[in-house]
């Protein structure tokens, strides 16, 4: 079995430079990780948004611990959060399960 992969080096960030009037800034939450530009740093909000999006998908796991294990598409009925079916929606055309469309 292959090594998990644990190393937290991302040099190919080191290509993603800010351009005039822009901002690079990092926001991680728990296993969220993402490195954006922008014309300002939203460093903040955007992690309280991220937090407000993963407490919907943790929360409908917790009723649905399948969407969480699945390898293949699986169904959400209309009333899941939007980013619950947006995952739903993404996963479904590769044929995969709703967290690798995260």
């Amino acid at each position: 079995m292959k090594a998990k992969h644990t190393s937290s080096d991302r040099a190919y960030r080191d290509a993603v430079r800010p351009g005039s009037g822009e901002v690079r800034f990092q926001v991680a939450v728990e296993h969220t990780d993402l490195l954006v530009v922008a014309r300002e740093d939203l460093a903040t909000e955007m992690a309280a948004e991220v937090v407000r999006l993963r407490g919907q998908i943790k929360n409908h796991i917790l009723f649905h611990p399948d969407f969480a294990e699945a390898m293949a598409p699986v169904p959400v009925g209309a009333a899941a959060p939007e980013i619950v079916r947006a995952m739903a929606a993404g996963a479904e055309p590769c044929g995969v399960g709703p967290m690798a469309a995260v």
